[in-house]
């Protein structure tokens, strides 16, 4: 189990192995064909934004629990230089 702190030191989250351990939602991922993914929530537990090993982040958005809208940023860094 990971805890995570504020800056005045006080115990804001435990993180055990991928999961939140205040709320049980998902946080992270890794997998081994599709490498290690990050997941953050609202406060009712809907996915709001997921982001791929490839540093992919797909934002979602909700009102009243209704989805409205989603943005897919693609991570353009290659990793290659070509000169």
């Amino acid at each position: 189990m990971t805890s995570y702190y504020d800056s005045m030191q006080r115990k804001v989250r435990d993180e055990t192995k991928g999961f939140d351990g205040t709320t049980g939602f998902k946080t992270t991922m890794t997998d081994p064909d599709m490498g290690f993914w990050k997941y953050k929530n609202n406060a009712f537990g809907e996915l709001v934004e997921q982001t791929s090993a490839k540093g992919d982040v797909t934002s979602v958005k909700f009102d009243l629990g209704e989805f409205t809208y989603r943005d897919f940023l693609k991570n353009e860094y290659s990793g290659n230089s070509a000169m």
